[in-house]
């Protein structure tokens, strides 16, 4: 009886917790990516459990793009694009990678491979590549890349995860797409982002579990 209660109380607090961070600066949300090309299964399955990105509100005006390949299964990201339809972002401010990793703005192919057909529309408002040789400075396995946005104008954080998640991986306003190569298979394949839910929504959800968890820690009536 006592452990149920201390476990109740404990959700109620993280809820709270989560309630609170909403729209501060240092919030962030995190996607995966879903396989386009579909040149060889295995490839994509392999990407899709690796690859993610995480975004986070930077504060004064910035957003921090922080790509991770995590994973045994040999890959190296080698091209990331924005396609930024809603104009949310201004410019890069900065691009960081973790020891061996080295990107620069702009670089080839310019458009994302698999990317730029009537499916998925991709036009890259921005675009960063690995500095050659990109099988050894693009983003392999154990390894990461930051990219800092300014964004654009009076929008916020809140306006760009809005944006990732006003549409799927055909038509959200605010798009992330990656050219990978140096699968084990000798191949490469294309990604986009899976959209994040809407600020809305996610606090609509926590609200939600807040609820249960108050219901739960209420004592029972005795008759």
């Amino acid at each position: 009886m006592h452990r149920l209660q201390l476990s109740s109380t404990r959700s109620f607090f993280c809820l709270l917790l989560l309630l609170g961070s909403v729209g501060l600066p240092g919030a962030a949300a995190a996607t995966s990516f879903e396989c386009i090309t579909g040149n060889s299964a295995a490839d994509c399955a392999a990407g899709e459990t690796q690859l993610s990105l995480t975004v986070s509100d930077a504060g004064d005006g910035q957003v921090l793009f922080t790509l991770t390949n995590e994973g045994p299964d040999a890959m190296t990201v080698a091209n990331l694009y924005v396609d930024d339809a809603s104009a949310i972002l201004d410019g890069i401010a900065s691009i960081d990678g973790s020891s061996g990793v080295h990107f620069s703005e702009g670089g080839s192919p310019p458009v994302l491979p698999g990317g730029n057909g009537p499916t998925y529309d991709f036009d890259p408002s921005f675009r960063v590549r690995a500095d050659n040789p990109a099988p050894k400075h693009g983003v392999s396995p154990g390894e990461s890349l930051a990219i800092l946005f300014d964004l654009a104008g009076m929008a916020t954080f809140a306006d760009l995860l809005a944006a990732m998640a006003d549409g799927d991986t055909t038509d959200a306003s605010l798009r992330v797409g990656l050219h990978v190569i140096s699968f084990e298979s000798g191949g490469s394949e294309s990604f986009i982002a899976v959209p994040v839910p809407e600020p809305g929504t996610a606090l609509l959800v926590a609200a939600g579990l807040l609820g249960m968890a108050l219901q739960r820690r209420r004592p029972t009536r005795s008759h």
